[in-house]
């Protein structure tokens, strides 16, 4: 079930990019899981390229804290590469 719902956000992303999921995005990341998380910001990292300056980000400024505050070295290392290429 978890690769069908990933392929499927995988077609979503390559045919309107990653700006249509800034919404979902704070929610994704703010899970109170730090596997859940990990995995989230994997593939944000795996789309990071149809990612525009131009999406409003805005909404994304507490789950970014929450990234920080993890402890975990896996959700801080993709944290890290995102913040990186942004």
């Amino acid at each position: 079930m978890r690769d069908i719902t990933t392929a499927t956000l995988d077609a979503w992303v390559a045919q309107s990019g990653l700006d249509s999921f800034v919404p979902y995005l704070p929610k994704a990341i703010s899970v109170d899981n730090s596997v859940a998380r990990k995995e989230v910001l994997a593939w944000l990292v795996k789309h990071q390229a149809t990612f525009t300056k131009a999406a409003d980000v805005k909404t994304l400024i507490k789950p970014v804290i929450v990234c920080l505050q993890d402890r975990t070295p896996e959700v801080i290392q993709f944290y890290s590469f995102l913040e990186k290429k942004t």
